[in-house]
């Protein structure tokens, strides 16, 4: 689920232009954002590295099942 959430989210900060992000100290982006899937995350964004990472996730969100690849 995790690899699912950051997709989500790495998705949504590329399409997105009107984020307002704060930075702190080390230059870094931070910022929080209701995905589609329900779920709330917090992020810390580099863009110079082009990496983001999940602080933290809340919410009642849901993914449908996929089948496992063998």
């Amino acid at each position: 689920m995790r690899g699912r959430l950051l997709r989500e989210l790495s998705q949504r900060l590329s399409n997105s232009l009107l984020l307002v992000p704060i930075q702190n100290r080390t230059g870094h982006e931070l910022g929080v954002l209701r995905l589609s899937s329900g779920f709330e995350v917090s992020y810390r964004l580099d863009r110079s590295l082009h990496s983001v990472e999940m602080l933290d996730m809340s919410g009642e969100g849901s993914f449908t099942a996929e089948p496992t690849p063998f």
